[in-house]
């Protein structure tokens, strides 16, 4: 499943905090990561129609901190632009355990999606500092081709040439104990904001502010029971799992749905265990179980379709649906040992409506050095383009695309 903000990465040798320590070496225009020149080097089942590597903006060398890169995030706001979002953040040298980033980076890159070129760059730094952890990146569609960029404690409205149209810095009382999270619906058109603490030694709470796409301000704004992050809004509904406690695996979870407003919702099917990702424009909500199985329910919570796509230990990692129609794509991992050498995912374009797969390609990861002998190996993040015929792989600063025919 997705983790909390953002994407799936797993650190290869003795696995301890200390080693958010590690040093990527930056020189050039380029990070560096051991003997690769950028993260990361991954290849697929087809031929990309392109494949470019991200340049990165060089740190200030007087921040004596060491970078680590992290979060990315892609989307296709339009059909001919490709949006990419990097967050990197920086650590104390020989700094405490749990390490606290003393600078961020946020960069966003918009790329022509035919022919791979940046057209612009825009950098911030340290908007994502008073966040807990140092903050997620989130990058969501929206209507007309616009886009929300979450960094942080700051939300940014652009539209595809990254012009900003809005911004809207967001207020926490204790920053490292509270967490905000950005939903939009597969339309584009409703957007939901989570707010909610994480302090387990005082009264928990969560919030929900359902706010305009074309201000970024409140329309509404309620308390609500707690439930987890993981959840998903699709017309006047929101889908989520309850809050858990001890060793249940979200997989096996009941789906519980509710009207906007509501502080308190119902099972959405008495068999639909596992964690709702996405929605389709017509409504359909795709459900991820263990063993990579996937589930389609229909607005009133009937099943239409269970298919077993792996094994134990597979997992759907992102969904991603079109603005319109039936079509989605997802992402599978494939089981992966203790000691990684490399990883394994699937790509999968389904139709909904036709219950069938679309198209279908694997990809091969390989991890990177990070420096201090510590090793990152993630699952690719991607993008789908408007009418489902293209879609575009990050790994790292790497991107790759392919085109999706019969």
């Amino acid at each position: 499943m997705l983790d909390d903000g953002n994407t799936i990465s797993m650190r290869i040798a003795i696995f301890c905090l200390i080693a958010l320590l590690a040093t990527p070496a930056a020189s050039t225009a380029e990070h560096k990561h051991g003997t690769d020149p950028v993260c990361c080097r991954f290849k697929a089942s087809r031929r990309p129609s392109w494949s470019t590597t991200l340049r990165m903006p060089v740190p200030d060398l007087y921040d004596n901190c060491d970078w680590f890169p992290d979060h990315a995030r892609i989307i296709f706001p339009a059909p001919t632009v490709v949006i990419a979002a990097l967050h990197q953040d920086c650590f104390l040298k020989n700094g405490a355990v749990p390490p606290v980033p003393v600078h961020t980076l946020d960069t966003l890159v918009a790329l022509n999606a035919q022919t791979a070129n940046v057209t612009k760059q825009l950098t911030w730094k340290d908007v994502a500092l008073e966040a807990r952890g140092g903050g997620s990146i989130n990058l969501l569609n929206l209507k007309d081709g616009n886009f929300l960029f979450h960094a942080g404690l700051t939300l940014r409205l652009c539209d595809s040439n990254l012009n900003e149209l809005r911004s809207r810095t967001l207020q926490s009382i204790n920053w490292r104990n509270e967490q905000w999270l950005p939903l939009v619906s597969a339309d584009g058109k409703s957007i939901l904001l989570k707010h909610w603490n994480t302090d387990k030694d005082s009264e928990r709470w969560s919030e929900e502010h359902w706010i305009s796409p074309e201000t970024l301000q409140d329309i509404r704004s309620f308390r609500t029971a707690l439930y987890s992050w993981e959840s998903l809004i699709s017309g006047n509904q929101v889908f989520y799992n309850l809050a858990r406690r001890g060793s249940v695996s979200p997989s096996e979870d009941l789906v519980y749905v509710r009207q906007i407003g509501d502080r308190e919702g119902h099972p959405f099917c008495s068999a639909c265990t596992g964690v709702a990702l996405a929605a389709t424009s017509t409504g359909t909500v795709i459900v991820a179980a263990t063993t990579a199985e996937l589930w389609l329910v229909d607005p009133s919570g009937n099943v239409i379709l269970r298919k077993k796509l792996g094994g134990l230990g597979d997992n759907i990692e992102h969904v991603e649906a079109t603005q319109k129609g039936s079509l989605f794509a997802f992402s599978f991992g494939h089981s992966r040992d203790f000691i990684v050498t490399r990883g394994f995912d699937t790509f999968v374009l389904f139709d909904s409506d036709a219950k069938q797969q679309r198209f279908r390609f694997k990809t091969t990861t390989y991890p990177y050095d990070e420096g201090e002998g510590w090793q990152r190996l993630d699952t690719p993040s991607f993008a789908l383009s408007p009418a489902a015929n293209q879609i575009v792989l990050l790994d790292g600063y790497v991107l790759k695309s392919f085109l999706l025919s019969p």
